[in-house]
């Protein structure tokens, strides 16, 4: 199954190669030695080593990337939310100054538009009536009460095998 100069195969690719080789691999029934496969072996563990690696370079370049751009994207939110408050203050200021009076020209209108708005006194309990409550899962709750023994309808603790790239 494997062709001469098609070393490059895909990872994927390379478990099936290797399977196959095992079933079709001889024994020397005297001395357990694999006969006539054992470079054909050699070669193909060396290309999934090969394959493995280069692939959790990528990710960790992936990840790298993403990082970068996460730390980009939080430096941008930073000085959007600092022209956002500086664009605040200034209509703040105007409509100060202002006081309902409209004025336009080519390239900017200013006008007034009535809204309202509910105003809370923070010494206030409000009642239940008008409060919103949003309930999810404590899986830190249920983790700590599995281990210890109680049995939780329709949770389990599972444990799994995380891969990890450095």
């Amino acid at each position: 199954m494997m062709q001469k100069g098609r070393s490059k195969m895909k990872l994927y690719e390379i478990r099936s190669e290797l399977e196959f080789v095992l079933d079709s691999v001889q024994v020397d029934e005297e001395t357990g030695e694999i006969l006539g496969a054992s470079d054909t072996l050699d070669k193909i563990e060396k290309n999934l080593e090969e394959k493995a690696l280069n692939t959790a370079k990528y990710i960790k370049n992936q990840l790298a990337e993403a990082k970068a751009i996460r730390e980009e994207e939080i430096e941008l939110a930073d000085r959007r939310k600092v022209i956002e408050n500086k664009a605040e203050y200034w209509k703040k200021y105007l409509a100060y100054n202002l006081k309902g009076e409209k004025y336009q020209d080519s390239q900017v209108a200013i006008s007034w538009l009535k809204s309202q708005s509910i105003v809370i006194d923070p010494n206030v309990v409000i009642s239940t009536v008008y409060s919103k409550v949003k309930i999810e899962p404590d899986k830190v709750k249920m983790k700590k009460a599995i281990k210890s023994g109680e049995k939780i309808n329709g949770v389990e603790l599972i444990t799994k095998s995380n891969i990890q790239i450095k």
